[in-house]
This record gives structure tokens, sequence and C-alpha cells, in this order.
């Protein structure tokens, strides 16, 4: 699976007159004039966070919200700030989320309020016209287990490629369950027809599970050339633990696009031709 790096951000610049960081304006939790208009315990409406990226996040630079937002947690795509009752999403390199089609903005929000309601997140702009996910914020506790995950997901209509990762899911203290990251999320082969952005994905993890494999075998070669023979250690058993998922994901991934070998080459084709017609209209 591509892993991205984290990149070198940049201070914030500073003011000359007075050598401080630019001041940030008041949120919309405090231009509120009524406890409804609050941020608190309101029930999402599209102005809710429409009016959120509007008055806080087209107006702030990445560099901004990076520097004076909390962060609470980072993924292979992207790190998460909290501001107030919602997370913004940002790409853990400036151009991950044009390289990746899976961890583009437009596709998890699409995914996140398919799971959990229609106005849950939105793809959004900063001033610096860098993009950015938004989504409301769930205080709640990680789904761990993975085969319940799993089910959760596939009655929605929905397969994910990550569920061992704690994260992806959330319970709240009212029992509802909240999708909280779709990067490796997609819908289940029988619901849909094969997206651009699934064909990428899925390629791309069966070619990085394939390599780990090998890369894998090699290493537990080379360890059990130091041990006596038929002895094991914890090093080799998490090994040979390390090999049999890159193994049970790459079989699932190769037996998935099997049965849709048709899809995957009109979808490919479809890529190869959108691709044309960005270079074509790059170069105009």
């Amino acid at each position: 699976m591509p892993i991205l790096t984290n990149f070198s951000r940049q201070s914030c610049k500073i003011d000359n007159t007075t050598g401080e960081s630019p001041v940030t304006p008041p949120s919309l939790c405090e231009k509120a004039s009524s406890p409804l208009q609050r941020c608190q315990g309101v029930k999402n409406t599209p102005v809710d966070i429409e009016g959120f990226i509007k008055q806080e996040v087209n107006i702030k630079t990445m560099c901004q919200i990076t520097q004076q937002l909390k962060k609470i947690g980072t993924g292979g795509y992207g790190s998460a700030y909290r501001h107030g009752d919602y997370v913004i999403k940002v790409p853990n390199d400036e151009i991950s989320f044009d390289t990746d089609l899976w961890s583009s903005p437009l596709r998890t929000a699409r995914y996140l309020n398919e799971f959990n309601g229609e106005n849950h997140a939105r793809a959004a702009l900063t001033l610096d016209k860098k993009e950015v996910l938004v989504s409301t914020f769930i205080n709640g506790e990680d789904v761990d287990d993975q085969e319940y995950v799993e089910q959760l997901l596939n009655e929605k209509g929905f397969m994910i490629y990550d569920p061992e990762q704690p994260g992806n899911m959330k319970k709240d203290s009212e029992g509802k369950y909240w999708l909280i990251d779709a990067d490796l999320v997609v819908h289940n082969p029988e619901s849909r027809r094969l997206s651009a952005a699934t064909f990428y994905l899925e390629s791309a993890m069966l070619i990085s599970s394939k390599n780990d494999i090998q890369e894998i075998t090699r290493e537990i070669n080379q360890l059990k050339m130091t041990l006596p023979v038929g002895k094991e250690n914890e090093t080799l058993k998490e090994l040979k633990e390390e090999k049999k998922s890159a193994e049970d994901l790459s079989a699932r991934l190769a037996a998935t696009q099997r049965s849709r070998s048709k899809t995957i080459t009109e979808n490919y084709n479809y890529s190869l031709l959108s691709a044309q017609n960005s270079e074509q209209n790059s170069a105009a």
C-alpha cells in the first residue's frame, strides 16, 4: 500500500509590525447569536457545515490550520485537526490528494455522507487553494472489532481494505456507529460500477502486497539462517503473521479483480482517456 511521506511545514508568515502570527478570526461558534445557532450539540444541516467552511476554512491558509489548530490524529494519507464541532483533514504532503485519487476529499466526503448522512462531510478549499476534507467531529470510542466493522460496512454496500486499523469507525455515547476514515473504503463489487479511483487503489495495493510478500520472505529466510534448525523466536513468528496477512490481502484483491476483469478494462481505458484529456487541457 502506498504510504505518503510527511512534508515539512513552513512557519506561518509573521506580521512584521507586531512580530506576532496573524490573528485568528472569531470562530463560527463564537459568532452565534442564539443557542440554536451555536455549534455545540447542533444537528448538522447544509447551512451549518457550509457556513463553517465559509467562515473558518476558506479564510485560512493551510499553514494557519496546521499551526493554530489541535492535531487529533495522523494516518497514511492525511492529518486531522479539530476546530470546535468539526475536523479538518489535510494531506500529508501538498500533492497527495491529487496523486492518490482514492484519498481525494471529494471522494471520501461522498463515502462518509453515504454512510453517516448527507451533511456529515464536505470537500473544501483553504485561502491558498489547498484542498482539505471537513467533517463533523464524533466524540466516541474506536470500534476495534475487525469483523464487526466489515459487517457494518457491508450492510450499507461497502467494503474496506484496512479493517484492522483503529479509528476507521467510532461508536458514540448513544450507540450509533460512524464511519470516520474512508480512504480505503470502496463499494461492494456487486453494488456499483468500478470507479477509476477504486481501480487505481486496488491495483496499487495488489502490487504493494506482492512486494511485501517478497520482502518478508527474504527476511524470514535470512533469519532462519541464524537460528537452530526447527527453532523459532518472536521475530520469526511476527514475520510469518505479516506474510500471512499480505498473502490474504493479495489473494482477496486478485480474486476481486478477476471477478470483474471486463469492468476493470473499461475503467482502465476510461482512466487513460481522462489522463490524456487532462494533459491536453494542461497544455492548452
